[in-house]
């Protein structure tokens, strides 16, 4: 039996009709960290990620747009987050 590794993503997000936005925010906002109104920071495992993309993908519409980037150890140790509002502070 594989062991499932903990993996590091920042996940954006372009939708123009707010309903379909507010849907995608409110899953975000359960499964990741907000960083920014449509950017959130996910941890999780990647069966875990392949759920929550699944589940995204059949939110959006064409014209909307999803991105997904990998954010290896290296990365994650060099990354800063600046922010005046307390509630979108990440500890790095």
């Amino acid at each position: 039996m594989e062991v499932s590794t903990m993996q590091r993503f920042l996940i954006a997000y372009d939708i123009s009709k707010n309903g379909i936005r507010g849907k995608v925010y409110r899953l975000l906002k359960k499964k990741a960290v907000s960083v920014q109104k449509s950017v959130f920071f996910f941890e999780g495992t990647n069966n875990e990620l392949i759920k929550l993309e699944h589940r995204l993908s059949s939110l959006i519409e064409n014209t909307d747009s999803l991105f997904v980037m990998p954010c290896c150890e290296a990365c994650y140790a060099r990354s800063r987050v600046y922010s005046k509002q307390q509630d979108n502070l990440i500890a790095v």
